[in-house]
């Protein structure tokens, strides 16, 4: 595999973060979303690596035998550690679920799968885990995404844009009558 993929591959949860900030950051700009959604939603790329590590310390099974790394760092990252379910997998599969209810351009959310793509490839041929590892990560990942997203997020989301709408007096609203539900 070429060394460049193999790096995207290693490093590709971190560069789909760093669009998705990118994004989030100019819709902050365009006052399209609020701060405080953004916050929460860099709040979940925390809960995700704990959730990821909680479930491999319980679940246990071993990564394949035979790894190879790319750079000390993996090394380091992965030593001891166990494989299911996949890290990488599970961080691509929550930001790009979160960018797609966040409703990113069709563009962005193609390059982030391109980038899942890449890192899935490398995880497996590098032996850092199996396909099942893979795809529970995939799994986990969307899961626990869209339940963030349908608790947590989507009432920011809401209350923004109708907090937005009464202020910008666009619904010729009285004082005290209630918003219409989106």
């Amino acid at each position: 595999m070429n060394k460049i993929l193999a790096y995207v591959g290693v490093y590709g949860p971190l560069l789909n973060l760093i669009i998705y900030i990118l994004v989030e950051v100019f819709n902050i700009l365009n006052d399209e979303i609020s701060l405080i959604y953004f916050i929460m939603s860099l709040l979940l790329q925390i809960i995700s690596p704990i959730m990821n590590h909680v479930l491999k310390v319980l679940i246990k099974q071993s990564r394949p035998k035979g790894a190879k790394d790319i750079d000390k760092y993996e090394k380091r990252l992965d030593k001891g550690s166990f494989g299911m379910p996949s890290g990488h997998a599970q961080m691509h599969s929550s930001i790009i679920t979160l960018a797609y209810y966040s409703n990113f351009p069709f563009y962005i959310i193609c390059i982030m799968v391109l980038f899942l793509i890449i890192s899935l490839f490398q995880r497996f041929t590098f032996k850092k885990h199996t396909i099942s590892q893979l795809l529970v990560g995939v799994i986990v990942g969307f899961i626990l995404t869209h339940g963030y997203w349908y608790f947590i997020l989507k009432p920011i989301q809401i209350n923004f844009k109708n907090k937005k709408l009464k202020d910008k007096n666009l619904l010729n609203l009285e004082e005290g009558s209630p918003l219409p539900s989106t």
